[in-house]
């Protein structure tokens, strides 16, 4: 094959899937920097990958909502919870915990190398004053105090020149 047919080959197989440098077409498995996308365990659905199709990814904290792994940095990983959403949970190691208060370090499924912070029951929410306001898809919303649980966006405005109610 002359020189010529191989470029507009490569070119053509290149255009022809449309896919970003080093990432590999819908169904096939990603040849680019290692970062998988949860929902399709390593295999491009035409959906951004991190680092490859839709450049960096923006890192959120403990329970807060994730698609792909790198989001949760480098000591965290992407798990689904129980109500089908995904989030951020802290590795872990299980003889020695260090887990916030309200979860336990466990081997998940979707993560078996990985043992990770799961929260205690139905709620992924990092809540240090427990009002239920806080930072995690669980929480009833950002808490402006988490250390005072009388200061929260559900508790009502007194009269004592503090910010109860968190507007």
């Amino acid at each position: 094959m002359g020189r010529l047919a191989w470029i507009a080959s490569a070119l053509a197989l290149t255009l022809g899937f449309g896919c970003a440098a080093g990432d590999a077409p819908p169904g096939r498995a990603d040849a680019g920097d290692g970062a998988v996308t949860v929902t399709d365990s390593g295999f491009d659905a035409g959906r951004a990958d991190s680092g490859v199709d839709g450049g960096p990814v923006e890192e959120v904290g403990l329970c807060e909502a994730c698609v792909v792994h790198p989001q949760c940095g480098s000591l965290g990983r992407c798990v689904p919870l129980t109500d089908g959403e995904f989030a951020c949970a802290a590795i872990c190691n299980p003889d020695i915990p260090s887990c916030p208060r309200g979860f336990e370090c466990v081997v998940r499924p979707a993560s078996p190398d990985f043992p990770v912070c799961v929260p205690v029951g139905e709620r992924c929410c990092v809540d240090q004053d427990a009002d239920g306001y806080g930072r995690g898809v669980g929480c009833d919303g950002a808490d402006c105090d988490d250390e005072d649980i009388d200061v929260n966006p559900g508790a009502l405005e007194l009269c004592n020149g503090g910010d109860d109610d968190c507007d």
